[in-house]
């Protein structure tokens, strides 16, 4: 008995034994390259709360005669949002300017007469009441006349307004 065996050089035909021809690739997806915007957002439902958040009440009774700001705008501390009409205070604030600077001129008038020894000390201890309480009146008022601007308590954005322009205000009502 005999048995021959070989190999033999040459083209890579041999493989046919094993899966008869080229090696299988793997399917794969392909696309064309190209620049797109890639958002980085999440959807979701949740609730937004204020850090900081105020209802706002005039200090003084009257019409709104101006309002500068929109909702939603951001706005810095001080920032005017409400004016009240002020034109009664205005006129009151001039009527006790002048009775103010009369009454100072009567307290100097008693000092003149107090050291010509022509009055007595209890009239120039009245005249000098009458003009601290002037002063004093007048002081309250010119501070009740700058109360008619609204101003922003801190910065932030301005929430929902519950006033149009021509109404009436007082201090319980919201802004």
């Amino acid at each position: 008995m005999v048995a021959i065996g070989g190999c033999k050089k040459g083209k890579a035909g041999g493989a046919a034994g094993f899966g008869g021809g080229a090696p299988m690739g793997m399917p794969v997806e392909v696309a064309v390259a190209r620049v797109d915007t890639v958002r980085d957002e999440i959807a979701a439902t949740g609730q937004i709360e204020a850090v900081q958040a105020i209802d706002l009440r005039p200090e003084v009774d009257g019409r709104i005669v101006e309002i500068p700001v929109r909702e939603g705008q951001e706005v810095d501390q001080g920032t005017p949002l409400f004016k009240v009409d002020d034109a009664q205070l205005k006129a009151q604030v001039a009527q006790l300017e002048a009775q103010r600077d009369l009454a100072q001129q009567a307290l100097a008038r008693a000092k003149e007469l107090v050291q010509q020894n022509a009055s007595s000390a209890a009239d120039l201890e009245k005249a000098e009441a009458e003009a601290r309480g002037a002063q004093a009146q007048y002081d309250l008022q010119r501070i009740r006349l700058d109360r008619t601007t609204v101003r922003a308590p801190f910065a932030g954005a301005v929430g929902q307004r519950y006033v149009s322009l021509g109404d009436y205000v007082t201090n319980t009502t919201k802004l």
